[in-house]
């Protein structure tokens, strides 16, 4: 097991000790440091196959050694040598609490900042931009909230990452001081050319000799002898008489630093105090409202993405050519009309070289526009997200909805999450992290796939079209009720049965005020987000629609195919069709539905073309005819289509949320078991009622 040496440093009251004691759970040892009367805290932890030696220095200001506390803090360091050092900052007052950030960054790079208080910023009116300031110094920037274990997790990854070399700076941070630069380099210069045996870099010594550390003045002087001393004493002398005090132009020039990056990465507005807010904390009114501004979110990101529902709008009116205008230019119809346009460059391939034309054309391109067509959509209930939340309006509906899901065994926190589900299952499953009870953040990540999305209205509206027997608005209705009741109840029984999760679900939150949103706080977190969705899941989405590429494109000798009814997909389908029987869908017409299924976990739609394909037919209607199913077989395969699993985007944001492959299978195995069971209890039912199979 490898120990890890880890100190925690701060401005006194930024939270720090709060913080340590949460790490080590207060297995804390208190001792003075030696020969000194200031008290220092330890503690030790294993993550992992590490183990963690902690330190909680005293609260400083800086390395003036004017202090104990400071004394103490730069020992600690300097003769320590911990691997890795967390610098603890008020993000309610980031500029005045990161000052000891730069100065231990010109020590070293293998730090970690924590940004704390991270749940009070809000209502104070700050937004920062967490990623962008690590991405300008180089190292780990985590945000905490006492209240959130999530985030403990997130720091300890950190500490291990710097400690392992993966994260943090290769070299300490380098200051432009201007006109002191000449001299700080002409000490390094001397210390270099006596040849100083202190693992200290050679620049953070010149500097804190130039600004007057007595104690490492009597330590360098006694090592490199009155000689060299007295050339560092000229180059000091002379930075005075010309610099007047090189300390206070070194303080200057770091605090500029800071005001630099505070600039770009951190907002702040005014707060505005109003009385509006009180209709959401009204249980009846308020969930009325609330639900009524996600019906408004909803229908304008429908719209934006695929035309829906207002183009049916527009066509009930008689506005044909604007219905016709909305379903042309959304975001899918482009995405779509692209790769179309990408694939017929490519077309001559599929006569000379139909293999590499399937692969490129379906395998390479299907799987970029897998990832693409999921992107309008994510970007867009993200953006939405960001604004709700910057707004200070997600607070009030947490709280108008709380009434209601605490007697679900959810709290109000819930609420968001459940409702961006409805747009798309991976921005609801990445909300989740806002929520700061670990237990209902993990049952939601556990059950929020049962909440049909956008795509999966589309395929409902295909299955839909085909019925006879049934209202089309009523068989979606029914998919919808269905699938509420099912994510209500299993949310419920893992609440209840949980031996960990017993106690009744409580909301305690800050409600800050409202504000207009900053148009630059909303582009940080919602690209954010965006990029990490893309990083993390692009490359599971895009392998996945290769394998299934493969799958579908080659027979089991492994012969090329552009049948899907000789490929291994179908092979396995039809050996495996018997699942379907209790569905009620047997006969030649099951591998079908089950080949559907399998290229549906890559994307929702998938379903419905892959059926279409599979029967050469043009319309869903004329395929269910060819496929010889009934409106109850139709029935059951809605309900089923709508629970299982929706697509791998939403098993990806999972797996990233939980870093769990056990936690992604059970996600995977709850709502196909789950979808099974409704699917074939509602299709048995039903025929009961109706008199036939």
């Amino acid at each position: 097991m490898k120990t890890v040496k880890v100190v925690f440093i701060g401005q006194p009251n930024v939270g720090k000790s709060s913080l340590f004691n949460l790490v080590t759970k207060s297995h804390v040892e208190v001792g003075n440091w030696p020969g000194k009367t200031v008290v220092v805290h330890r503690g030790e932890i294993t993550y992992g196959n590490h183990r963690l030696i902690l330190y909680d220095l005293p609260g400083i200001y800086g390395f003036s050694t004017l202090t104990q506390e400071e004394i103490v803090a730069r020992e600690a360091i300097l003769a320590e040598k911990p691997d890795v050092i967390v610098v603890v900052a008020d993000s309610t007052i980031p500029e005045r609490t990161m000052s000891i950030l730069i100065q231990v960054l010109e020590l070293t790079g293998r730090v970690v900042l924590v940004f704390s208080k991270t749940d009070l910023t809000h209502s104070k009116g700050i937004h920062i931009d967490y990623r962008g300031i690590e991405k300008e110094l180089g190292i780990p920037v985590v945000p905490v909230s006492i209240a959130s274990d999530m985030e403990m997790e997130d720091l300890l990854k950190a500490i291990i990452d710097v400690a392992e070399g993966r994260r943090g700076r290769r070299e300490p941070l380098r200051i432009d001081y201007n006109g002191l630069n000449e001299y700080i380099d002409s000490i390094e210069d001397v210390l270099l050319e006596a040849g100083l045996p202190i693992d200290l870099p050679s620049r953070w010594i010149s500097i804190r000799l130039i600004e007057g550390d007595k104690i490492l003045e009597e330590q360098v002087k006694a090592i490199i002898g009155p000689t060299m001393w007295s050339r560092i004493e000229d180059t000091v002398r002379e930075a005075h008489r010309l610099l007047g005090d090189p300390a206070a132009k070194i303080t200057e020039a770091r605090f500029k630093l800071i005001g630099e990056i505070s600039s770009r990465h951190i907002a702040k507005v005014k707060i505005k105090h109003g009385t509006t807010a009180s209709i959401f904390y009204r249980p009846l009114l308020g969930i009325i409202i609330s639900i009524g501004i996600y019906l408004l979110v909803f229908t304008l990101v429908f719209t934006i993405n695929t035309g829906f529902p207002l183009n049916i709008v527009f066509s009930a009116l008689g506005l044909d050519s604007i219905a016709l205008l909305l379903e042309e230019y959304s975001f899918s119809s482009l995405v779509e009309k692209t790769f179309t346009f990408i694939t017929s460059l490519i077309q001559p391939l599929s006569s000379s070289n139909p293999i590499l034309y399937g692969f490129i054309a379906n395998g390479v391109l299907g799987g970029v526009a897998s990832i693409l067509v999921f992107l309008p959509l994510i970007l867009l209930m993200v953006l939405i997200q960001v604004i709700i939340e910057d707004s200070g309006l997600m607070s009030r509906l947490a709280v108008s909805s709380h009434a209601l899901l605490s007697r679900l065994g959810l709290s109000g926190h819930a609420f968001f999450s459940f409702m961006l589900g409805f747009g798309c299952n991976v921005p609801a499953i990445l909300s989740t992290r806002t929520n700061p009870n670990s237990l209902e953040r993990l049952r939601l990540i556990l059950t929020l796939s049962f909440i049909p999305c956008q795509t999966r209205l589309i395929v409902l509206l295909a299955f839909t079209s085909a019925t006879t027997r049934f209202s089309m608005g009523l068989l979606i209705a029914l998919s919808y009720i269905t699938a509420i009741i099912v994510f209500m109840s299993v949310n419920y029984l893992l609440y209840r049965f949980s031996s960990m999760d017993k106690k009744e679900p409580q909301l305690l939150m800050e409600i800050p005020a409202y504000h207009r949103p900053l148009a630059r706080v909303v582009y940080w977190k919602t690209i954010a987000t965006v990029k990490h969705f893309v990083k993390k899941a692009g490359l599971i989405i895009f392998t996945g629609s290769i394998i299934i590429w493969l799958l579908t494109s080659f027979t089991p000798t492994l012969s090329y195919t552009d049948n899907v009814g000789e490929s291994i997909a179908a092979v396995v389908s039809k050996n495996i069709q018997f699942i379907t029987t209790p569905l009620g869908i047997t006969g030649g017409s099951a591998w079908i539905i089950s080949i559907a299924i399998i290229t549906g976990f890559i994307a929702k739609e998938l379903v419905v073309s892959t059926i279409l394909v599979a029967t050469g037919c043009e319309t869903m209607s004329s395929a269910m005819r060819l496929l010889g199913l009934n409106d109850l077989q139709l029935l059951s395969l809605t309900i089923f289509t709508t629970l299982y699993i929706p697509c791998l985007a939403t098993v990806s944001a999972v797996y990233e949320e939980t870093k769990s492959i056990k936690l992604a299978f059970s996600v995977l195995l709850l709502t196909l078991s789950t979808a099974y069971i409704v699917a074939s209890m509602l299709y048995h039912i039903a025929s009961l009622f109706i008199g036939f199979y």
